[in-house]
């Protein structure tokens, strides 16, 4: 017997609304095994944009520092700033985005639509920092309403 049939032919709600901006928006709530398929692809961002990220921060430091301070020690093909690896850094940074990206797309979606084709540059170019961050929670407190509670862990 299906869960379907034991919950009594009860569907499952498939969205949710958020409040942003003065405006209500749609957020697909994904299935469980969804979910866990967009986290093991944030484990795993793309080698191209950790590049990017990589060489982002890496043109920020030389604008400040020189590899001859104190606390700057490059390593083969990374560089550490007083011990933390930024390659490392630009992982998060990756990872990051990407959790940006697929909550963000989860407004609007629609079964069988892609949770990364939106870009970083999309977004950014239509919301601020701030707006990201705002809307990023919202949805987050809507698909996983534990989120909280397990991020104070």
């Amino acid at each position: 017997m299906k869960l379907q049939e034991r919950l009594g032919g009860i569907q499952r709600k498939k969205y949710r609304t958020v409040k942003f901006n003065d405006h209500d928006l749609e957020v697909y709530l994904p299935t469980r095994s969804e979910m866990k398929e967009l986290m093991d692809k944030l484990k795993k961002p793309p080698q191209e944009l950790i590049d990017a990220e990589y060489q982002q921060l890496i043109t920020s430091l030389w604008e400040f520092c020189s590899p001859e301070d104190d606390g700057i020690e490059v390593v083969g093909d990374d560089v550490k700033v007083q011990g933390v690896s930024m390659r490392t850094t630009a992982r998060y940074k990756a990872i990051t985005k990407m959790r940006e990206i697929a909550m963000i797309s989860l407004v609007g979606f629609k079964e069988g639509d892609d949770l990364f084709a939106l870009s970083y540059e999309d977004i950014s170019e239509t919301l601020s920092e701030v707006e990201i961050t705002e809307l990023v929670k919202s949805i987050e407190s809507v698909v996983n309403p534990d989120y909280e509670q397990t991020k104070k862990n």
